[in-house]
């Protein structure tokens, strides 16, 4: 289902050291990323992954019923791929 995606991702992220809180709303999936909320949303936009607002410290993503669960699972391997090459300078 969309809600074990979701939960999936928010698993994901925090092995990835981020923190990514479910605030009451399942298919919301905050990213807080300390200074670089503005980066990562680049990141993502750069993937054709538009995100619902961000801010220097997080980076909000609005699952919906319509979307299918690899999809969302996207959100994971983007960040992934932020943190290889945006924080670590691995080049992929």
């Amino acid at each position: 289902t969309i809600i074990n995606a979701c939960a999936d991702v928010r698993r994901r992220l925090g092995e990835m050291g981020f923190v990514s809180p479910c605030l009451g709303d399942p298919l919301r999936i905050t990213i807080c990323c300390k200074g670089l909320g503005y980066e990562l949303y680049d990141h993502f936009m750069a993937h054709d992954m538009v995100a619902e607002m961000a801010d220097d410290n997080n980076v909000v993503m609005i699952a919906t019923f319509s979307d299918k669960p690899e999809d969302i699972a996207l959100i994971a391997d983007i960040a992934a791929y932020f943190v290889l090459t945006f924080t670590l300078g691995i080049s992929l």
